[in-house]
């Protein structure tokens, strides 16, 4: 069995040993912040990014640019509070504070930054190589796959009823996103696709598990990684683009229009990456999967909504099935949170959270 365990209150705690009412609402603020955020930046990026837009597709640079303006943010932020206990006493007479980690060990930040900049580069490859059904199929293979991480790592198991909700969402997902099961690609292009799914199955399991070793809060693990982060897409990523545009990224003609929505997308991307980094300290990366395909539907809808198209009955049966499937399976782990932690005689030692 296994103990949730969240960041609250300056620390890591057992999740029962939280209000549930805390519990529930501090969730649903760090879930919404996250669905609202990534709805908005990917609306915001294609209209930056199609050709019926603005054209600028160099996505791995934009990453970088990304990364690097959330580690300035997460920098002011951090200091700006940092001043504030200052003032009040708190971080010079509280000793818990002073020795808590104010950065990550050396191994782990190059092992998390190499791997989220693997998954980044993956997943925007396997999008230019691959038709979108390999590319949304190899997405749902994510949830799967960090399950059978997390059983082999952590020995975290998932409840029947669990399992039942994850398959009817991404079944609904499915449903809602491969318009047609032509899942032709190349070798090349398939090899990228399950490089994605591994590297970004480890990135959120490392992103959780790196907080909790660390004994970090979610901004100071976002501190710590995401300037690495966009610095290396900045070295590689004119490169990357280069390979797929056949330009360079310094020759885009830049409009004052274009610039205004380059600067939206960075800062929408400091949400983003703060709620990514806050719901993987909160949640599984299975839960985090499963639960983010509210993201999915959104933005199906919203892009409808707002650059049009046809909505088949398949799709809309495919997202009636995902809400149903999120709404299950959130419910059932709240309900695993509530339980008391096992008893003391169990030999085994705490775990993540459900």
């Amino acid at each position: 069995s296994t103990v949730s365990v969240l960041y609250w209150g300056g620390g890591w705690v057992p999740a029962q040993h939280i209000p549930m009412s805390r519990l529930k609402g501090e969730d649903i603020v760090a879930w919404a912040m996250n669905v609202v955020s990534c709805v908005a930046i990917i609306m915001i990026n294609k209209q930056l990014m199609a050709a019926s837009g603005y054209g600028f597709n160099y996505a791995t640079t934009l990453c970088g640019c990304h990364f690097v303006v959330t580690g300035a943010a997460s920098k002011m932020y951090k200091t700006y509070m940092d001043k504030g206990k200052e003032k009040e006493g708190g971080l010079l007479d509280d000793p818990v504070e002073k020795e808590k980690p104010r950065s990550l060990p050396l191994a782990d930040l190059v092992t998390f930054v190499v791997i989220a900049n693997v998954s980044i580069v993956s997943l925007n490859t396997s999008l230019m190589l691959n038709n979108v059904s390999l590319y949304q199929i190899a997405k749902l293979g994510i949830p799967p796959l960090s399950a059978c991480i997390e059983r082999i790592w952590f020995g975290n198991t998932y409840t029947t009823q669990q399992i039942a909700a994850m398959f009817i969402t991404l079944t609904g997902v499915s449903l809602v996103t491969v318009a047609e099961f032509n899942l032709a690609g190349d070798a090349i292009g398939v090899t990228v696709a399950l490089i994605s799914i591994v590297a970004s199955s480890l990135q959120q399991i490392l992103c959780g598990y790196y907080q909790k070793k660390n004994s970090m809060s979610a901004n100071d693990f976002l501190n710590a990684v995401s300037t690495w982060q966009g610095l290396m897409c900045l070295a590689c990523g004119p490169f990357i683009d280069y390979a797929f545009t056949k330009s360079w990224v310094t020759s885009y003609p830049f409009s004052h229009e274009s610039f205004v929505f380059l600067v939206l997308s960075c800062l929408a991307s400091i949400v983003v990456n703060a709620s990514h980094f806050i719901c993987l300290g909160r949640f599984t990366p299975v839960s985090y999967q499963v639960l983010g395909h509210t993201k999915t539907v959104l933005v199906l809808v919203l892009g409808y909504y707002f650059f049009g198209g046809y909505v088949r009955t398949n799709q809309v049966i495919g997202g009636l099935l995902a809400i149903a499937g999120m709404a299950v399976y959130g419910y059932v782990t709240q309900q695993l949170k509530a339980k008391p932690p096992p008893s003391p005689r169990s030999p085994r030692s705490p775990r993540t959270e459900l």
